[in-house]
């Protein structure tokens, strides 16, 4: 089948975190594997694509301790069996960087105090309509991912990015920064 660029899918998926479309980018990406082991069902080749590519991906950072440290078993993460270490997250955050594909993952992810699933927080800070970062919110468990712009002198050119990695676990309610 065909579809829209990932760049675009990317933008419609992490500004709003639209786990509906999380959901079926995942298993899209299974859906071909399913013809080499037609007894799985489309979320074990999901996995199963998703496990091979990590594996190359940590390969070729030589940071092979970190395989066993990325998990996903559904696309948005609402089932709860996808975990992830923080250092895992930071050195794959710390990557991206370096990747052609930055500038559209940075370009999909909301926007602190402006957009997406960032709009109503820190609105009043000096950080606002500068971080970026996607959320993921469970009951009890609240993750924000993301990068901090290091501005040039002039205050309006981005420098670079810091990224950084908060994961906590709480009581079962709903919390907001």
């Amino acid at each position: 089948f065909k579809s829209a660029p990932l760049h675009r899918i990317l933008v419609h998926m992490n500004k709003p975190s639209d786990n509906l479309l999380a959901g079926a980018l995942f298993r899209a990406v299974g859906h071909a594997t399913m013809a080499l082991k037609p007894t799985w069902s489309l979320e074990q080749a999901s996995h199963s694509v998703y496990k091979f590519y990590l594996n190359l991906w940590f390969d070729e950072l030589k940071l092979p301790e970190y395989k066993s440290e990325m998990t996903f078993m559904d696309g948005s993460g609402i089932t709860g069996k996808n975990s992830v270490t923080a250092r895992a997250f930071l050195a794959t955050l710390k990557r991206f960087v370096k990747k052609d594909y930055f500038e559209d993952l940075w370009n999909s992810m909301p926007i602190a105090g402006v957009d997406g699933t960032l709009w109503y927080r820190l609105k009043s800070s000096s950080v606002k309509g500068k971080v970026r970062a996607k959320t993921g919110t469970m009951y009890g468990h609240y993750q924000l991912a993301g990068y901090i712009p290091r501005m040039k002198a002039d205050g309006k050119t981005v420098r670079d990015v810091v990224p950084f990695v908060i994961l906590t676990e709480g009581p079962g309610t709903q919390a907001y920064a």
